[in-house]
């Protein structure tokens, strides 16, 4: 994956293309996400998190930017930031909640994206997608 400023990205899929990589995808999104970038929208964010009064996860949550699980409020708030400027680290994730012996994944939110990309990584998973509200009853 590359993110950065539209001229760089411009350049890179131009010299992809004289390399002879066949296919580029450009994803439509509002700004350099998981990049470096984005460390000034991080700093903002850190700032506003130090307001909210975090309790302790009541079961591990697998952190996209360590790829392991989390809990105590510290490591919650640090985490939430790096992962505005870190890469996801989702194949390692799912990977590492394979070995925790993890077989069923609940997706909540518009699409099945996510619920996707577990089907590439652990094809036996039991998946699960709840678009709306209305799928929790």
């Amino acid at each position: 994956m590359l993110s950065g400023p539209v001229e760089g990205v411009d350049k890179a899929e131009k010299l992809a293309g004289e390399l002879g990589i066949r296919r580029v995808i450009r994803l439509n999104v509002a700004g350099a996400f998981h990049s470096t970038l984005m460390r000034p929208a991080a700093a903002k964010l850190e700032v506003e998190l130090g307001r909210i009064d975090f309790k302790p996860t009541a079961f591990p949550v697998v952190s996209n930017v360590s790829a392991k699980p989390h809990g105590n409020p510290d490591e919650i708030r640090r985490l939430m930031v790096e992962q505005v400027y870190s890469s996801v680290r989702w194949y390692e994730g799912i990977e590492w909640m394979k070995a925790q012996g993890v077989t069923e994944y609940l997706e909540c939110g518009p699409g099945k994206v996510l619920t996707g990309l577990v089907k590439r990584i652990d094809k036996g998973a039991s998946l699960h997608s709840i678009q709306d509200p209305s799928g929790l009853g």
